[in-house]
């Protein structure tokens, strides 16, 4: 991290010239501990200074940014230090429910408690917090909505391509049925299910409509997976 942001400083100052307030932000309570701030090059006549904020999250008092006056900072309170007595999954559950409480807009104040969800998959797993909140909230609000039709489009893209790949194969065994008399052509079956690279499986779709005998397939089934 010293590394990148030292790139980062540069690379703005190369291009803006102007003095640099630069801070780096860690969400998860481990994250950040070795992280010195500054990076000094101790060379006689060539001393170089960089200097940044770290902020842990971890480590700041999360009952401070809890409320009204920053509603931006709330999905970030559940990853910050709990009050004296809770660990850090009951603290989660009280900035539900201390967000539930405020008196915001329902849509500002719903979306507000998913980025809490969102932001507490970080720390604990998901059948953690799976209850955290209600069926309602999430259905009311954007970013919910945002989340889970991008989802269903990945999910989508993903079930053509699986569609895809699975057809190629039916085909490229097809053919060999064909083409090959007294010839089991299930045994090739699991390596082309090995193959994700569905041009590599249309090429060989190519090859099982022409080829003159399995061996000639064999390899340049081989011969393509060393490629």
């Amino acid at each position: 991290m010293v590394r990148r942001t030292v790139g980062y400083l540069g690379r703005c100052y190369e291009r803006y010239g102007l003095p640099i307030f630069s801070h780096v932000i860690y969400l998860r309570p481990n994250a950040g501990v070795n992280d010195p701030g500054s990076y000094v090059q101790e060379v006689p006549g060539y001393r170089f200074i960089v200097e940044y904020k770290v902020i842990r999250l971890i480590e700041e008092d999360g009952a401070s940014f809890l409320g009204a006056r920053h509603p931006g900072l709330i999905p970030f309170c559940g990853l910050m230090k709990p009050p004296v007595g809770s660990d850090s999954l009951q603290w989660l559950h009280q900035c539900v429910e201390a967000t539930k409480a405020l008196s915001l807009d329902v849509s500002v104040r719903n979306n507000l408690l998913v980025d809490l969800w969102v932001m507490g998959g970080l720390v604990h797993p998901a059948e953690a917090i799976a209850d955290l909140l209600a069926e309602e909230i999430m259905q009311d609000s954007s970013v919910y909505q945002h989340i889970t039709e991008k989802a269903r489009a990945e999910g989508i893209v993903q079930g053509l391509e699986r569609g895809a790949k699975e057809s190629t194969i039916e085909n490229i065994l097809m053919f060999l049925d064909d083409r090959l008399e007294n010839v089991n052509t299930e045994v090739l079956k699991p390596a082309l299910e090995a193959i994700d690279d569905l041009q590599r499986l249309r090429s060989l779709l190519r090859e099982a409509a022409k080829t003159e005998n399995l061996e000639a397939f064999i390899i340049h089934l081989a011969n393509g997976s060393k490629n």
